[in-house]
């Protein structure tokens, strides 16, 4: 399990690589981008909440209106805990 500050490291880095690519800063932005890239098995969130997200778009895709959104946001879960549930 990872740690907090792990997690927290992780928002702050996808943080600056999304503001730095706005902002056209490139050095910056492939430099979050690298340090991401050695970050990839910590998730931000612990993995109930990804279960209940699941669940909540698998209700949702029934709703017509709400199936974009539910496609959306199912598939900001990572790809073993999708597996699992699936």
């Amino acid at each position: 399990m990872e740690s907090r500050m792990q997690r927290i490291k992780k928002v702050m880095l996808m943080s600056i690589r999304k503001i730095s690519y706005q902002w056209k800063v490139l050095r910056l932005y492939y430099w979050a981008d690298l340090e991401l890239s050695q970050m990839q098995a910590v998730f931000v969130m612990p993995i109930y909440y990804y279960c209940l997200l699941y669940r909540a778009c698998l209700w949702l895709i029934e709703i017509r209106i709400f199936r974009r959104l539910a496609n959306r946001a199912i598939h900001t879960i990572p790809f073993h805990v999708r597996f699992e549930l699936s």
